[in-house]
């Protein structure tokens, strides 16, 4: 019996021992060098081991519909290297041999982008604790600070209300084929919070520039002392800083954790940059956002992990928690 050929190929896994294989030769690293993979979710992560030193190797993956180009994944990295230069505590990426921090593979399903990362030393412990929740917000506060000078010749996507709504909610939509409107009234009146939202902010220096996108309590470990080292920037852009505050309090809120971890992370962020009054009441409707771009988020990953986990009790779970939000909040 003869194979059916050809195949297309989605997503590949490349195999840890073909990754030592391309860091022994694309980096300067001290020999032995060991690789195993650690985790193979939002990307493909393998722990490197040298004689000397650990790294994190990421070999992204090719459904991020936000990273069309190789400049994308530049800004990124430009941002992590400046980050570092400002003596601030994130995982960054490390040079090739050549000089460039960017590399590329061709996989199975065409071309992947990696990188090479310092080694962030602790682990991650969730909920935080209260003091942990402060050490975060200064570090998010300092981020954003040292973020007003930075620049780069590499384009970035804007947390706008196009990133955040209307392209999430035209692809929840989509999948559910408006076989659930009473789901979408939900949305869409969450939505409208928001937008009446951005109306209120105004732009400034402080107030929009690079962002995290993604700092929700999980993206950073702890060492035993508290030291703090911040990592997975992929999601970063130019968004309004409230936002990124945000994003910890929907983890907090979704995840039933006490809500003094958000005010310890906020009061702190706020000896450094004390926020507007627009801003403290943009933080529920951006909550709101959050919520709604990750529904948006997983409508396009299926190919890979499946429609299974996108059934009926996915999406009532998810609305659920948004209608009680609204709720709470005396909202829509």
């Amino acid at each position: 019996m003869q194979p059916y050929q050809p195949l297309q190929v989605t997503h590949s896994l490349i195999a840890a021992n073909s990754v030592s294989d391309l860091v022994t030769t694309a980096y300067d690293l001290v020999p032995p060098i060991t690789c195993r993979l650690l985790s193979a979710n939002a990307n493909d992560h393998y722990l490197i081991t040298s004689a000397t030193n650990k790294y994190i190797f990421r070999i992204y993956h090719r459904d991020k519909y936000w990273l069309s180009s190789t400049a994308h994944y530049r800004f990124e990295l430009d941002w992590l290297s400046y980050l570092h230069q400002q003596q601030l505590p994130v995982s960054y990426p490390l040079p090739q041999r050549d000089g460039d921090v960017l590399g590329v593979l061709a996989a199975p399903e065409g071309t992947r982008y990696y990188a090479l990362f310092s080694f962030a030393p602790g682990t991650i412990r969730y909920p935080l604790t209260s003091e942990q929740s402060r050490i975060l917000g200064m570090q998010i506060a300092q981020i954003h600070q040292a973020s007003n000078d930075f620049t780069s010749g590499h384009p970035r996507h804007h947390f706008d209300l196009a990133f955040l709504l209307d392209d999430p909610i035209r692809r929840i939509r989509a999948f559910l084929h408006d076989s659930s409107p009473a789901h979408m009234q939900v949305i869409e009146r969450a939505a409208e919070e928001v937008r009446t939202q951005f109306t209120e902010l105004t732009p400034t220096h402080d107030t929009y520039g690079v962002i995290g996108g993604d700092f929700h309590g999980y993206n950073n470990h702890f060492t035993d002392d508290n030291t703090v080292t911040l990592f997975d920037f992929e999601l970063c852009g130019y968004g309004w800083r409230a936002y990124d505050l945000a994003v910890f309090l929907w983890n907090v809120r979704g995840g039933n954790a006490p809500l003094e971890l958000w005010n310890a992370l906020v009061q702190e962020y706020q000896t450094i940059r004390p926020l507007t009054e627009a801003e403290l009441a943009a933080i529920p409707a951006f909550v709101y956002a959050r919520h709604i771009w990750l529904m948006g988020v997983h409508t396009t990953v299926r190919e890979r992990f499946g429609e299974a986990w996108l059934g009926d009790d996915y999406w009532n779970s998810r609305i659920h928690t948004l209608n009680m939000w609204l709720a709470a909040d005396g909202a829509g």
